[in-house]
């Protein structure tokens, strides 16, 4: 099991528990056996991988970077993965009473007030760039430094791992999705000029019911952010202004109650931790590794 990275040994334990998850608790989920037989599909697939990296080029850079299309796939089982060990959404009263004490209000609506055409659509962009962080791997590919991509998607496949199984532990639906349950939530729209269209476009098919708290957009982000800051510092350091910018954009525009950017960034730094204990090649780097 050498051979085996952090990034495979924890997309094997997250799908083996999403299996067990559909096979004992699953039998309203539609295509129940299909998505099992994925699963099972992806577990078999990881050894495989692994064993084909040393047989040349694509077979490597498909075993470094397979882990970005799996975390896509996980998102997508989200909406009927959440549900199944509670079959509610409990967590969201307790956001609304922390984000309450904290803040003496929802923030959500508290920024409403300081909308603004060229401020919305800054705050679009900020969002937008979650897609830019999950580049950081494959940009390490691209400039061949596939052993820093892997290391990488350690930390990366760990915290998004953690993430959505706190999605089904402590299951919250975000503000748009409680509108007729807390009516002071009711929301003003934000404008901007473009991508504020975009966003609202995404959001209205890509939105998970209950997955809120923490917030993987900014989760990811953070891991991502330490990910480039060891091994692509000149990157690194651009991303630090957008991670702060999102942070802030997914409560402006609505989409998170406050406490969940504020777990996802803590949520974010402890699993880089966690796994440079465990990848060392996530260790500093020494005076002269590029």
């Amino acid at each position: 099991m050498r051979e085996f990275k952090l990034a495979d040994r924890t997309a094997l334990a997250y799908n083996t528990a999403a299996t067990l998850l559909l096979v004992v608790g699953g039998t309203d989920v539609p295509g129940r056996w299909s998505r099992v037989a994925i699963h099972l599909a992806i577990i078999a697939m990881i050894p495989t991988l692994v064993r084909l990296a040393p047989r040349g080029r694509f077979w490597t850079i498909a075993r470094a970077l397979y882990p970005l299309p799996l975390l896509l796939f996980w998102w997508g089982q989200l909406e009927h993965e959440i549900p199944l060990l509670w079959g509610s959404y409990w967590t969201t009263d307790w956001l609304m009473r922390g984000d309450a004490a904290l803040f003496g209000g929802h923030p959500t609506v508290l920024v409403q007030s300081l909308f603004r055409p060229w401020l919305d659509e800054m705050m679009a962009f900020c969002y937008l760039s979650y897609y830019l962080f999950l580049a950081v791997p494959v940009v390490l590919v691209a400039k061949r430094r596939v052993d820093g991509a892997i290391a990488g998607y350690g930390a990366i496949v760990l915290t998004y791992a953690i993430n959505f199984t706190l999605f089904a532990l402590l299951p919250a639906k975000s503000p748009p999705q409680i509108l007729q349950q807390y009516p002071d939530l009711q929301p003003s729209l934000f404008t901007g000029f473009f991508l504020g269209d975009v966003i609202r476009s995404l959001q209205s098919s890509d939105g998970v019911t209950g997955a809120a708290f923490p917030s993987s957009h900014i989760a990811g982000s953070m891991v991502c952010t330490l990910v480039a800051l060891r091994f692509l510092p000149r990157l690194g350091k651009l991303l630090i202004p957008l991670l702060a910018g999102m942070s802030v954009a997914t409560v402006y525009l609505g989409y998170h109650h406050a406490l969940d950017p504020i777990f996802g960034l803590l949520l974010g730094a402890a699993g880089y931790v966690v796994a440079r204990r465990i990848e060392p090649a996530l260790q500093p780097a020494v005076p002269g590794d590029a």
